[in-house]
């Protein structure tokens, strides 16, 4: 009778530990939770990809994440930043900033600004070749009421 006891007790251990690892493994992290191509205004192709620092599902607090839009041939690299929060009837956009990487020395980055408002953070950019044309990219990351970010 002991032994089943202990048997019990060591198999509930296990199981306890195998279900709680994961979501102490996930909570912080950052994951990719959607990514497309698109094109901008001027017809440019763009890769969007979309990341959020994964939080345990809760019905209200904060979540941050980012949105990139890379040019199709790997070019350049625009991305917000934003952060936010949600109580699960609203979400609302508390910070945002840009970053830009430029990969191909051919072109550079005459301009980036970043706003917010409601519940979207926005980020635009002027990305110019060396042979003079010129791409104009926006990219916005939003929130909805449950924390979710798109």
């Amino acid at each position: 009778m002991k032994f089943k006891k202990l048997l019990c007790l060591a198999l509930a251990l296990v199981c306890a530990f195998c279900f709680a690892v994961p979501v102490f493994a996930e909570s912080g992290s950052e994951i990719l939770i959607d990514q497309y191509q698109d094109q901008l205004a001027d017809g440019t192709s763009v890769i969007v990809s979309v990341y959020q620092t994964r939080t345990v599902g809760r019905a209200s607090g904060s979540v941050s994440g980012h949105k990139d839009v890379t040019e199709s041939t790997g070019a350049w690299k625009l991305t917000v930043h934003g952060s936010f929060t949600y109580t699960g009837s609203s979400a609302t956009c508390t910070a945002s900033s840009v970053t830009y990487e430029i990969y191909n020395s051919s072109w550079s980055c005459s301009s980036a600004s970043s706003s917010r408002s409601g519940n979207t953070a926005t980020a635009t950019g002027t990305f110019v070749r060396s042979t003079g044309n010129r791409v104009n990219a926006s990219v916005s990351l939003s929130c909805n009421a449950n924390g979710t970010i798109y």
